[in-house]
């Protein structure tokens, strides 16, 4: 076995191990699961559903196969993609060889392996690997039939026929590859005569293969082409030059491109010139390559007559522009007629390197950072099942969740998809949210899409207007909000308090009950009057707090859910704005206080209450008891740890600045460290578990800094009174008052050594 081949063998490893690395660890996304509805049709409805669709029927006919293989799991709707994408690679292989010999064979092969958007696309249950196969697969006959011998036109020919209607049977945006290649043999033709003697039989043969695959491709084509321009694409319309640099952010880094700037700039810079040498010793090849890639780069373009681009329609021409890597780098390493250059080879291979660690960087970020995964319907739907209650419904808005939704749900709660209609029907969607909510306790709204099936809100402010509006929670870029239906409010107590200048809070009701569990939804009316014209968003915050000013549920919105700004408050006029205070599930029985202020979200200074140095109102108390037990997906736990300890279970932590919405170990002089742990009795712990512990924050020399003795559950609810599998929250904070350094987080019982379970770093 040749080097060379060694080589592509290891690249195609390297190719699957990448693509198939963590394929079940995201949940799959709304897209995704239009394709796992799909494979429960027959051929004939996926047809019929595809005709009606914006997408042709392929991808989704060979998934309805596969799936009877390998099943509908995660991992095995996914896999039909890992292996596209890998083929994709030995194809953009094969080219790069035919084009700049051994060398880019190799470059060629391993750009592509590693490509972040490559590795995305090939984890995901949609067309778009397939897409970047089939075009490769065309792009090789295509070349094969420009630089192949005569005895090789037939296979060459059958390679483009298959490839270009499969492409096109696959995504529309395939008639651009196919425009592509007929510009570029046609100039090829046009061009370079002296290569073709029978110029004459060469375009007849070319016009019968075009023939070809019209006649391939008419009996979809025919049925769809009238309805194609009507269709909308959904893509809100951006600056050309912000679609421009997210494209080739992408190409190079994947996802995480934006925070890997200058090297992006740095990469594009340098490949730019040597592709340009590259012209000089492989006209055609690098000519090729640039009408081949220029489907990536130039796909921006296309927004230029409608909203169209979006990352993955870049698979259409990766390939080519990992061709054009090739092209540049290939001389480099004794692909043009001087041979091999010393100083030449020095250049390509740090080029060659850096470009392989940056597209590294931006595949391990996709793979090992949450920021940049999909859409976690796995998640939400884990939180909907660990804290809904008997009488709950939940609002699909738009209803083209329904797929995903239905994927992962199992559970009993009814699941209403509104608004009906496309464009929604304002009076029939909200009678029916309003009776919605007179017949079901709670409702959970989940959002997605709703800016094109509901862009006047009408669900969303139906709910605002008539309900309490607990809390909202973000799984990617779906939105899971949780309202407590409203009953009737006979009185509210007067309170006549001024907050800042000109905001009058005139009465307020709080609570239906004397007590609530953790999980459950404190409501919370307050009637608020602008004295004045206000100048300012201030948000009203809205807390459940214990005496150490802990907060254990809470409420931070805009009046009415932020449909209602202060800004839009008339003088005089009074606005009802209904909040629901959630009680974070694991809070511990005892009395809490619930307190209300309002701050500017810009500066987060919050305005003084009646002119006085109080910045918020304390509007009464409320017991909080012992509830139901709850799955730990109700908990968000943040880091897991399982850390037994005194016959408990430190389950998990979190670790945050004060105030700060994120988890981070990234601190500040003089911040204020936040700590939530979350504590589990252990099985086998017998009736008497630790009350006591000690937490210490440790210097990097492993001294004591700071400490403080904890008593999870509180003198209320010690451990020993705790439910098999409860989990009980506990929080803490420490003051940094501490030089720059790592430092540590451990826990113990008296008469055992601490066992560390956190870290986290003070930057100067």
């Amino acid at each position: 076995m040749t080097a060379t081949n060694f080589g592509i063998l290891f690249v195609l490893a390297l190719a699957f191990g990448l693509r198939v690395y963590g394929l079940e660890h995201q949940s799959l996304w709304s897209d995704e699961g239009a394709s796992a509805a799909m494979t429960w049709r027959t051929p004939a409805e996926i047809l019929a559903a595809s005709a009606a669709d914006i997408h042709p029927p392929l991808y989704y006919l060979l998934l309805r196969a596969w799936v009877e293989g390998v099943g509908r799991g995660e991992f095995g709707l996914r896999f039909l993609s890992v292996m596209a994408g890998v083929l994709t690679v030995a194809l953009t292989a094969r080219l790069g060889g035919r084009l700049f010999g051994a060398p880019g064979r190799l470059v060629a092969g391993v750009f592509f392996a590693v490509s972040p958007l490559a590795v995305y696309y090939a984890q995901e249950a949609r067309m778009y690997a397939l897409l970047g196969m089939l075009g490769a697969l065309g792009m090789n006959g295509l070349w094969d039939l420009a630089a192949g011998k005569a005895n090789r036109r037939w296979p060459a020919a059958i390679t483009y026929l298959v490839g270009m209607a499969g492409a096109l049977y696959t995504q529309y945006f395939g008639a651009l590859l196919l425009a592509a290649a007929n510009l570029w043999f046609g100039l090829r033709l046009l061009w370079g005569r002296k290569a073709y003697p029978a110029a004459g039989a060469t375009l007849a043969r070319w016009v019968g293969l075009q023939l070809g695959i019209g006649v391939l491709i008419a009996p979809w084509y025919l049925v769809v082409l009238p309805q194609l321009g009507r269709w909308a694409t959904g893509v809100p319309p951006r600056p050309l030059g912000e679609n421009l640099r997210d494209a080739a952010g992408q190409v190079l880094a994947g996802p995480a491109w934006a925070s890997l700037g200058p090297w992006l700039a740095a990469a594009a810079g340098a490949l730019a010139i040597l592709w340009l040498g590259a012209v000089r010793f492989n006209p055609a090849g690098v000519t090729f390559a640039g009408a081949y890639g220029a489907l990536a780069l130039g796909m921006p373009l296309l927004d230029l007559f409608r909203p169209f681009y979006q990352p993955k329609f870049l698979l259409l021409g990766l390939p080519g522009l990992a061709l054009g890597v090739a092209a540049g780098l290939a001389p480099a390493f004794g692909a043009g007629p001087r041979g091999r250059l010393p100083w030449l080879g020095l250049l390509g291979g740090g080029v060659l390197a850096g470009m392989i660690l940056l597209s590294l960087t931006g595949t391990l970020a996709y793979l090992f950072n949450p920021a940049h995964w999909r859409d976690d319907y796995r998640g939400l739907v884990r939180v909907i099942t660990a804290l809904g209650r008997p009488g709950d419904g939940i609002i699909l808005d738009a209803p083209g969740q329904q797929e995903i939704f239905g994927y992962y749900y199992r559970g009993s709660m009814p699941v209403y998809p509104l608004p009906r209609t496309r464009p929604p029907d304002p009076k029939a969607t909200v009678q029916e949210v309003s009776d919605l909510l007179g017949k079901h306790g709670r409702l959970w709204a989940v959002f997605w899409g709703d800016r094109e099936a509901d862009p006047q809100g009408i669900v969303e402010g139906t709910l605002n207007t008539g309900a309490y509006r607990a809390w909202d929670r973000w799984f990617g870029a779906v939105r899971l909000v949780l309202y407590l239906a409203a009953r009737p409010v006979t009185t509210l107590t007067p309170a006549q308090v001024r907050f800042g200048d000109g905001i009058r809070l005139a009465g307020f009701f709080l609570g239906d009950r004397v007590e609530y569990g953790p999980g459950d939804v404190i409501p919370l009316r307050l009637v608020w009057v602008a004295e004045n014209p206000i100048g300012r968003p201030y948000k009203v915050f809205a807390h459940l707090v214990d005496q150490e000013e802990f907060i254990w549920g809470q409420r931070d919105s805009e009046p009415v859910g932020g449909s209602r700004p202060f800004t839009s408050f008339s003088p005089g006029q009074a606005v009802a704005d209904m909040l629901g205070i959630p009680v974070l599930p694991g809070t511990p029985p005892g009395d809490y206080r619930v307190q209300v202020g309002l701050y500017d979200p810009e500066t987060g200074r919050r305005l003084p209450v009646d002119g006085g140095p109080a910045d918020r109102l304390v509007l009464g108390t409320l017991r909080v008891g012992v509830g139901p037990l709850l799955d730990r997906a109700a908990y968000d736990l943040g880091k897991h740890v399982d850390l037994p300890l005194g016959g408990l279970m430190v389950v998990g932590y979190d670790l945050r600045r004060q105030g700060d919405p994120n988890p981070g170990e990234r601190f500040g002089p003089r911040d204020f460290l936040h700590l939530t742990l979350f504590w589990e009795r252990a099985e086998g712990a017998g009736d008497k578990p630790a009350a006591a512990f000690r937490l210490e924050l440790v210097d990097p020399g492993g001294w004591v800094v700071q400490a403080v003795e904890i008593r999870p559950g509180g003198d209320d609810y010690p451990p020993a009174l705790w439910r098999p599998e409860e989990i009980v929250r506990s929080q803490h904070r420490f003051f940094l008052d501490l030089p720059p350094g790592s430092y540590g987080l451990r826990l113990g019982v008296p008469g055992e050594a601490p066992k560390p379970f956190a870290s986290f770093k003070i930057e100067g």
